[in-house]
């Protein structure tokens, strides 16, 4: 495992104290970033939002589709977590890294303990993986997203 995103895992699972073993918890953690890279780019580190003909273009890019300003907000909150360098272009972290930064971003905004808590512990995971996806990472997702979102989380 990549160290920045063992060192994030490691600190949130000591922030948490919640009944559940490392190993449980880097489980949980792997499934949800999975379900979510395949909703946002098709499991492409490297990808680039290239709108349908009724949406309109974003600066969202790489693994998670981080916007240029969630990049910004993103890699403030994994510097409380780990060193960053200044980092200008997200295609500049490898997998591991633009996962530690959806966790790390994840993980800071206000109201996702309430869903992160039992996800960790194996209580109604994938009902807790869609509203974190849907509430804290993808807000207001459209049609399309919302057909891949029942099929990714079901």
């Amino acid at each position: 495992m990549n160290t920045m995103l063992k060192e994030v895992l490691e600190k949130e699972f000591a922030r948490l104290k919640e009944p559940t073993d490392f190993d449980s918890f880097i489980y949980h953690w792997e499934e949800l970033s999975n379900k979510f890279a395949i909703i946002e780019s098709g499991d492409d580190p490297q990808a680039l939002n290239i709108p349908a003909a009724y949406k309109k273009q974003t600066s969202a890019k790489g693994l998670y589709q981080f916007t240029d300003a969630s990049f910004i907000t993103g890699k403030t909150r994994l510097r409380r977590y780990v060193r960053l360098p200044d980092t200008p272009s997200i295609f500049l972290l490898n997998r591991a890294e633009q996962t530690a930064l959806m966790i790390a971003n994840l993980c800071q905004q206000v109201g996702t303990d309430k869903y992160i808590v039992p996800m960790v512990m194996g209580i109604d995971t994938i009902a807790n993986m869609r509203e974190l996806y849907a509430k804290y990472h993808h807000t207001n997702p459209d049609k399309r997203t919302i057909r891949v979102m029942n099929k990714v989380f079901k």
